[in-house]
Formats: C-alpha cells, structure tokens, sequence
C-alpha cells in the first residue's frame, strides 16, 4: 500500500485563509505507474506548506479535473487515474518514475467530490 505525504498550500482570500492546492509526496519509486488509480483519502487537519517550501519541492505532474474521480464505496477519498497521467505525460523528458509528487487544486476535488463550497476549508495544521 502506497503511504503519501499530504500537504496543502493555503491563500488569503476575501473569506480569509482558504486551501489552494494540495501536494501528494511520494519517496522514491512509491508511486506505482502500473496501477490504473490511486486513492487519496480527503483528512483534516492537512500540513501547511508556506510558498517557500512550494520551490523547495520534487518535481511534480499535474492533475486535472478530468483525471480526478470518485468511488462511492470510499466516499471519503478522491481517485487520480494514473493511466491518464501517464499517457499525458509520456512524451516528456522526465520519465514518470522520477515524478514523486502529484498537484492537484482544491476546486477539483471539491467539484469531484461534489463537496459543498467551503466544506474543505479547515484550518491548516501547524
């Protein structure tokens, strides 16, 4: 089971302090390519990342909208297909087994999840 380190980047907006974007870290050769999903399980309180630690950070792939899912068995956990990124990301020169991290925005989820606006909006963790 592959174990991921959850962090979340955090803005100031009108409301205050919202979620941004979240960060999933893997170590090396974690994050298994071969598998079609991966489930992120949606927990609070997330580790805060400050936007100095966001330069800091291994090199990521972005997900999309259109690669987040939802498995009503696990109704608290978003899925990444894997088999989209990979496809996506295939003609570029990183291969996919030096990605250790995957970014995704919070907007996404929440409209994967199909969350009430402000549901993800917990207070960061210190």
């Amino acid at each position: 089971m592959t174990i991921a380190k959850l962090s979340v980047f955090y803005d100031f907006h009108e409301e205050g302090l919202r979620p941004q974007t979240l960060f999933v870290r893997f170590a090396d050769g974690e994050l298994d390519w071969s598998k079609s999903m991966l489930y992120i399980p949606v927990q609070a309180p997330f580790q805060r990342l400050e936007s100095e630690d966001i330069e800091e950070l291994e090199m990521g792939v972005g997900v999309e909208l259109d690669d987040l899912t939802v498995n009503r068995r696990f109704p608290q956990r978003f899925g990444i297909n894997l088999q989209a990124l990979a496809a996506r990301h295939a003609d570029r020169e990183i291969p996919l087994e030096r990605i250790r991290q995957l970014v995704v925005r919070i907007c996404d989820i929440e409209e994967t999840l199909q969350t009430e606006p402000n549901s993800l909006y917990i207070r960061p963790s210190t």
